[in-house]
């Protein structure tokens, strides 16, 4: 309701499958571990749509999550218990873990270059698939980063890419850009959620489609 949204996405998801097989996915279930009473609030909500997922028909429920909070977030922890000790709910267990580098060299390729030219720090990084991702997108966007260590720098040089992105592409300014990123921040770190409702950019349209348009939010 909070978003503006006209159903849950139970029922929505149903609906779209119309009696046959669908997939709820959930992604960083472990982004609320964050121990704030809105946080509290937001973990509720949604243990309460995992539990009705689970008894919908032909729907399938994928959970993604850290693998140091599936274990040790109580929580989280006490969640999966449940699964385990429900015998009429099947689960599996699945480790996700980093690439290997005879797998990113096609990405790689793309960009005419080689891994082992990499420095160990970025090799190591561009295992992981977001960082990948990230890398690709900015280096993309001019020349090859092969200057990036670490995840927050990566991170802050795609937002700062983005919102060049963001300006150059849509008929709006970095300042209206910059506003927008600093309300859903300040929202979602106040609220524990990882999302705002659109009422917070009601005076700034344009900023939100392109902010949106480019991936930064």
């Amino acid at each position: 309701e909070s978003l503006g949204l006209n159903a849950s996405p139970i029922a929505a998801l149903r609906a779209v499958a119309a009696g046959g097989r669908s997939v709820l996915v959930l992604d960083q279930l472990d982004a609320l571990r964050v121990t704030t009473p809105e946080s509290v609030a937001t973990w509720d909500a949604c243990a309460d749509l995992l539990r009705i997922a689970a008894t919908v028909p032909d729907m399938i429920v994928v959970v993604a999550c850290r693998t140091f909070d599936l274990k040790h977030d109580p929580r989280i922890v006490k969640w999966k218990q449940a699964q385990s000790d429900d015998p009429s709910r099947a689960h599996r267990d699945i480790e996700v873990g980093a690439l290997t580098p005879a797998a990113i060299e096609p990405v790689l390729r793309r960009l005419t270059v080689e891994y082992e030219g990499l420095s160990r720090p970025l090799q190591q990084l561009l295992l992981n698939p977001s960082a990948l991702e990230a890398w690709y997108r900015l280096s993309r966007a001019g020349a090859v980063r092969r200057d990036i260590t670490s995840h927050p720098q990566l991170l802050s040089e795609l937002i700062k890419q983005l919102r060049i992105e963001a300006v150059t592409e849509h008929p709006t300014n970095d300042a209206d850009v910059h506003e927008i990123v600093r309300l859903a921040r300040k929202h979602m770190e106040g609220s524990g959620s990882l999302t705002a409702p659109d009422r917070l950019f009601d005076e700034l349209p344009t900023a939100l489609q392109a902010c949106c348009a480019v991936g930064l939010l």
